[in-house]
């Protein structure tokens, strides 16, 4: 069944992915904490958009952000009826949040699932993220002089 073939794959790569992040979690944790403005413990895109475009170098499209989670790791595939099989947990669609698991996805997924990469993927994201909160406050500074 066609199904079960697409919740096994998404157990796989989900497990792989997990794989690849857990030796990094203390620096992804500390990223994401950095871009978890709000304190809530998940990415608003708000709070993701300025980052990843900077560091992917293209303009942050949200839906197809959001459409890679829901495409790859299932939140939950309605046609299907595949559901997030690593939480267990099933949901009508996507929250547009990322919680520290799928931030890590999306790490591992910047270095193309290279456990050599990883090192350079996390601190080239670090740097996108000092940038940004830089610019913002030149930006902010800038307008306390009129």
């Amino acid at each position: 069944m066609i199904g079960e073939d697409i919740k096994q794959n998404e157990v796989y790569v989900n497990d792989l992915y997990d794989r690849r992040a857990a030796p990094h979690m203390a620096a992804i944790k500390a990223l994401f904490d950095k871009l978890d403005i709000s304190g809530t413990g998940k990415l608003s895109m708000d709070e993701l958009r300025d980052v990843v475009a900077f560091y992917e170098g293209s303009e942050f499209d949200e839906a197809s952000f959001l459409q890679w989670y829901d495409t790859n790791h299932a939140i939950q595939v309605e046609r299907l009826g595949a559901v997030r099989l690593d939480k267990m947990e099933a949901t009508d669609s996507s929250d547009g949040e990322l919680d520290l698991t799928e931030f890590s996805w999306y790490l591992v997924e910047a270095a193309n699932c290279d456990a050599a990469e990883m090192e350079k993927t996390i601190e080239s994201f670090t740097e996108a993220i000092e940038y940004i909160a830089a610019k913002k406050a030149t930006a902010l500074n800038v307008w306390d002089h009129f």
